[in-house]
């Protein structure tokens, strides 16, 4: 992988470079036994940074990062399960590129109190149970590619949504009620949800979802979400911004 955090900039990450691995990961517990060891972004098991030889020269090396099967001094113990599903671990393709046989939905064995906070997190948008259970029973589809688990699936439901009415919703993210405020001309917060201005009635907004995409410099999977307001036949784009695939515990039960 060519990325790492820590346990003290999580959930901010840093590629994996020279600079950043002498600045970041100087002391204990990352730097011991002559090695030094990071935290991986995607699934937050251990990683060693190691090294490899470039073909195209004899004397250049690339830094990169690779999971442990053991857990170093002052790391929590490695989860195996959730490092046989990191994106982050190897070479990965598209969510929705490749589908399986058999559907293992069961609404049964989901908590949907943790899916709702998790879409919450992901889209900056307060998730009432109602929409929640909308987009598990309309958004099917997602439990088919074979890139959905127990751990990213709210992500795979956002995919496969393709849109979601924001109009009377809460907003959860501070930075998108600054750009609601800065930019939209048909509705307005009041505390924290989202109205129509009294001149403008009728006006809505949607969130319009993106396919799922590949950042292939870091390697994390994310979509294009766009707000997105109408009033009549006017239609204007009031924000974009990316929604990073993640994982998340206790959204199954076990």
């Amino acid at each position: 992988m060519k990325v790492f955090t820590t346990m003290q900039t999580s959930p901010k990450w840093h590629y994996i470079t020279k600079a950043s691995v002498e600045r970041y990961l100087a002391l204990y517990p990352y730097w011991q036994k002559d090695k030094y060891y990071a935290i991986c972004p995607y699934c937050h098991n251990p990683i060693v940074i190691t090294q490899r030889g470039n073909s195209r020269s004899s004397h250049a090396t690339t830094l990169f990062g690779k999971h442990v099967s053991y857990t170093p001094k002052g790391f929590n113990n490695v989860n195996v399960d959730k490092v046989k599903h990191c994106f982050l671990s190897g070479q990965s393709s598209l969510i929705t590129s490749d589908v399986l046989k058999d559907n293992h939905f069961n609404s049964h064995e989901l908590n949907v109190k943790r899916v709702r906070q998790a879409l919450s997190y992901l889209t900056g948008v307060r998730f009432s149970n109602k929409l929640t259970w909308a987009l598990i029973y309309n958004g099917k589809d997602a439990f088919n590619y074979r890139g959905i688990d127990n751990y990213n699936f709210p992500f795979g439901l956002l995919v496969v949504a393709n849109s979601i009415g924001l109009t009377g919703r809460l907003i959860a993210n501070p930075r998108l009620e600054a750009k609601i405020k800065d930019n939209s001309q048909f509705l307005h917060l009041v505390g924290h949800q989202l109205k129509p201005l009294s001149v403008f009635p009728n006006a809505r907004m949607k969130l319009i979802l993106g396919n799922d995409e590949i950042n292939q410099r870091s390697g994390f999977h994310f979509l294009i979400a766009q707000m997105v307001e109408t009033n009549h036949e006017v239609q204007r784009v009031v924000c974009t911004y990316h929604v990073v695939c993640k994982m998340f515990d206790e959204l199954v039960y076990k």
